[in-house]
Formats: C-alpha cells, sequence, structure tokens
C-alpha cells in the first residue's frame, strides 16, 4: 500500500510539474536567495573582467598610436635641428653676432617652412644672438638661457631635449638644442621649439596624458590636466627657482588618480571621484611617459543591473516560488549554454589565429610573407610621406643557394634559409623587418633609416654571419649572402623601391657576391 502511494504521489508531481516546482520552491527559497545573491556577483565579476580586458587592449592599442606620432615628430625636429646646426648661418650667428640680420631672415623662414615655433642661436655662455622672432616684443635675443637644461647638454656636445615654458612669450613647448661647433670645438648651440598646442595637433593623444620625467602633465587632451602632478611626481624635488623657470609656476595640483580600493579588480582607478582604467608606458629616449586614461563607466552600470537583477529575483521567490525556480533552472541552462558557446569561441579565435599566422607568415622561417610585406611597405612609405624622415630597404639573397640544394639535398637548403633568417632577426633591430620574398630571396624593411647607414648594418649581418656555420651539419655549410639596398625619397613608389634594391642586388652578385650595394631609386 505504501509502494503504492508514493508511485501515485510521484506520478502526480512528473504529471503536474508546477507543483514540483513550488514544493521544490518552498523548501529551497533562502538557497535560491542566496544563490541569486552570489550568481549576480559572478556575472558582475565575468562582465567587469571582460570590459577591463577589451579596454586594456584598446588602451595599449593608443599608447602605441601616441608612441608613434611623438617619435615621429620629434624625430623630425631633432633632423632639422642637427640641420641647422651643421648648416653655416648657425656657425655665422655665433662668430658674428653683431651681423646677423641675414640669419635672422633665414631662421625666420624656416620656422614657417617647417611648422616651428622658434629658432634662435646662442653662444657659449648661453646668450641668444640671433633668433627667428627678432622683430618680435617676444624676441629672445640677448637673454641668457645657460640655465637650460637642453643648452647645457648640448654645450656639451651632444643632443639637449627638454619641456619648459617659453621666457619670452610664456607658451610651454618642447625645445631641442644641438652643439655648433668650429672644426672640433663646440662653441654654441642651437635650439629649436614646438608649441604644446602645435604639438597636440600633430599627433594622436586621444585620451592621452603626458608627463616629464618630473611626474607633470606637459601634454594632454583635456587641457585641465596641463601642469598637473602625476601621483609619485617628483617634482618636489626642484627648487623653488627650478620649478618656476622650468614651469613658471612653484605649486602643481594633484591628479587625483587613485585605486577605487576594488580587491577582485585592482585595476579600476577612480579620476576626480569617476572609475576609469589607465595604462601607461615610458619614452625612454624622450625622457618622457605616457599615460592613457580611459573612463569605465560600465562599472557603475554593472553594479545597478546586479541589484535590480537581485532585487526582482528576490520578490520573485517571494511572491512565485515556483516562477523563480523555474527561473533557477533556466538559468543554469544559459549559463551551461554560455560556457559553451565562449569555449566554441576561444576555439575560432585559436583558429583564426593560425590561420592569420598562415596568412601572413613564411611557414619555413616564421618571418613575414610577400603579401603581408607588400601590405607593410605600403603603410610606412604612407607614414614617411606623411611625417617625414628616412626609409631603406634591402633585398637579400643567399649567395650559391642552388649548387646548396643539388649537393646537399632541399633539406639543408631548409635548414640553410632558417639559419639565415634566424641570424639577421636576432642582428636586426627592433624596428626593422624581415620577410621571405619567395626562393632564397629575403626582404628587410628598415624604417627612419638613410641608405648609406642600412648598407653599413646589412653589411654587419653579413660579416657577421659569414663566420658562422650552419648548425648540425657534418661537413660544416658556410653560407654567405649578397644585398642590394635602395633608399626612399618622395615621389618614389613601392615598386620604384623595390626594382631598386633588386638592382643593386644584381649588381652584387655581379660584383662576385658576397657584398652589399646600394642602389638610387
Amino acid at each position: 500500500m505504501r509502494a503504492g502511494l508514493r508511485q501515485s504521489i510521484r506520478q502526480h508531481f512528473e504529471a503536474s510539474p508546477l507543483i514540483l516546482a513550488c514544493a521544490l520552491a518552498l523548501l529551497c527559497a533562502p538557497a535560491i536567495v542566496a544563490i541569486v545573491w552570489l550568481t549576480t556577483g559572478y556575472l558582475e565579476d565575468r562582465r567587469i573582467e571582460a570590459a577591463i580586458q577589451r579596454q586594456t587592449v584598446q588602451i595599449a592599442r593608443q599608447l602605441t598610436d601616441a608612441e608613434t606620432d611623438l617619435e615621429a615628430a620629434f624625430g623630425r625636429i631633432k633632423s632639422i635641428t642637427t640641420w641647422l646646426a651643421e648648416e653655416g648661418h648657425a656657425l655665422a650667428a655665433v662668430r658674428k653676432p653683431e651681423d646677423v640680420n641675414d640669419e635672422n631672415t633665414f631662421f625666420q623662414g624656416i620656422v614657417t617652412s617647417f611648422g616651428l615655433d622658434l629658432i634662435y642661436i646662442m653662444n657659449a655662455a648661453g646668450v641668444s644672438v640671433a633668433a627667428s622672432n627678432w622683430d618680435s616684443p617676444a624676441s629672445t635675443i640677448g637673454l641668457n638661457y645657460s640655465d637650460r637644461e637642453h643648452f647645457q647638454t648640448a654645450i656639451t656636445g651632444v643632443p639637449g631635449r627638454q619641456f619648459a615654458v617659453g621666457r619670452t612669450t610664456k607658451v610651454p613647448g618642447f625645445f631641442f638644442s644641438m652643439p655648433v661647433r668650429e672644426d672640433s670645438e663646440v662653441i654654441g648651440t642651437v635650439g629649436v621649439k614646438i608649441d604644446q598646442p602645435r604639438l597636440q595637433h600633430l599627433v594622436r593623444i586621444a585620451g592621452s596624458i603626458v608627463t616629464d620625467d618630473y611626474g607633470i602633465v606637459v601634454l594632454a587632451e583635456n587641457p585641465k590636466y596641463m601642469f598637473m602632478a602625476m601621483p609619485g611626481a617628483t617634482v618636489g624635488s626642484l627648487s623653488e627657482l627650478q620649478r618656476n623657470k622650468r614651469y613658471a609656476r612653484t605649486d602643481f595640483e594633484p591628479l587625483h588618480l587613485q585605486p577605487a580600493g576594488l580587491a577582485r579588480h585592482p585595476d579600476i582607478m577612480l579620476l576626480d571621484g569617476k572609475p576609469v582604467l589607465s595604462g601607461s608606458r615610458a619614452m625612454i629616449d624622450a625622457g618622457l611617459r605616457l599615460h592613457v586614461v580611459a573612463d569605465f563607466d560600465l562599472l557603475h552600470e554593472v553594479r545597478s543591473q546586479r541589484r535590480a537583477l537581485f532585487i526582482g529575483a528576490s520578490l520573485g521567490v517571494i511572491v512565485l516560488f515556483w516562477g523563480l525556480w523555474v527561473a533557477a533552472l533556466y538559468f543554469l541552462r544559459a549559463r551551461d549554454y554560455r560556457r559553451r558557446l565562449e569555449a566554441a569561441n576561444q576555439q575560432l579565435s585559436h583558429l583564426n589565429k593560425e590561420l592569420h599566422e598562415q596568412a601572413t607568415h613564411d611557414y619555413l622561417t616564421g618571418v613575414l610573407n610577400r603579401r603581408a610585406f607588400s601590405d607593410l611597405l605600403l603603410g610606412e612609405l604612407e607614414r614617411a610621406k606623411r611625417y617625414g624622415g628616412a626609409l631603406s630597404l634591402a633585398v637579400i639573397d643567399v649567395d650559391h643557394f642552388k649548387s646548396i640544394n643539388d649537393s646537399r639535398g632541399h633539406g639543408v637548403g631548409d635548414l640553410a634559409l632558417k639559419f639565415l633568417a634566424d641570424g639577421i632577426g636576432q642582428r636586426m633591430r627592433r624596428s626593422d623587418v624581415l620577410a621571405r620574398l619567395g626562393g632564397e630571396e629575403f626582404a628587410l624593411l628598415m624604417p627612419n633609416t638613410p641608405a648609406a647607414e642600412a648598407v653599413r648594418v646589412v653589411d654587419r649581418m653579413r660579416a657577421s654571419l659569414a663566420g658562422e656555420a650552419v648548425p648540425g651539419l657534418a661537413p660544416p655549410l658556410l653560407l654567405t649572402f649578397s644585398a642590394g639596398v635602395a633608399g626612399w625619397r618622395p615621389g618614389v613608389s613601392d615598386r620604384a623601391l623595390v626594382s631598386a634594391a633588386d638592382a643593386a642586388l644584381y649588381a652584387a652578385k655581379d660584383s662576385g657576391r658576397n657584398c652589399v650595394l646600394e642602389g638610387a631609386p
């Protein structure tokens, strides 16, 4: 009889799942409420973590863009300053400061032509003897700049650079200095200034903040951050006089960037009380540090959604126990589906990454393939056209590669190609890019490098690799290569640049191989 009763009850519940849901909900209501709270917290953390990851990638991209633009702009100004130091007008101004009319006019034209704000010449004592603003009330002529760090560095014979507020214009900017030499003696310096507003229009600093080596904001998209002190700033190590000379002020409002105090999400900061994510990167050569601060308003949104979800779910438990149980079951199914979907997405992402790697890289050597290199070359040419600067291309070919394949087999030939690619990769600079064009031919793209310097760099690689044997082979195999180098100049297309490098390569092979020659596009 008892067994029959139990069977009857079981059948009744199976026929009426809502009653079973209500019974389970009544029994588990407290646990369900707790689970709802924990679950909403879990969802909140996952959403925040995913948003942090996405934002971190975006911040890294912004840092790279800002660093690239700043380096390009600073490199251009440094090149102009170097040219002015070697050009005769600067030397003439230092020699005859009493007769600098021609020099003043010349510098004034250079400022207009190259989009600068000031050029001025200082003698060995730091006194300005000529300037592009000679006819302005803010002229620097006659003023002493011996206390400026950029002058103090340049007068020792090396390039100087400094952020400071203009002494006469009171406009902040970046100063570049180069020594002016007569024979081997430094007799003065040439200074070039670009104002902060002008530089800000030249570089991509959306959401970015740039601080100097004392932690003071010297460049920012939001002008209210200018001259604020970042947390940990060391500007207090300067005397009041030094601060006043550099920044035209002695006190600096702190930038209120501090941890949000979230143990699970230590990356979240507060800026003026608002949640943000930040990233930074040091520009070692420039003595600056880049910061990107991105709003993280999602934090408030996620928290509000969690509270609303919890309140709604709790009320549902109280009012309709069975509805909450059904909702809990649905949530479990949805969570399982989401996990499987995330796993599938990860697999798809991994597959896409592998496909991209195969599409852009050579399977044997691991360097870029011809197609990816062609796209990269077009991009570098566009960058050179836009910002100026040098760009060189070297086409490299293994000497007597056919003989290696014929005499020792294609397997040894493959080892030789990989050995060459690895050897060049270990010796090239971080900014250089190596690609395999096909067969035994490689290309080396060298941004910001004049052709003459590129020839020297590639020739050092050639000489170094010529003395090393391909490992694991008996008898030993020594490789040599020939290379042709061509430097880009305005008006030269990518095809013309490659053709010039190819022609130089053929000339190198005709000259006996194992050498590097330069071609003119």
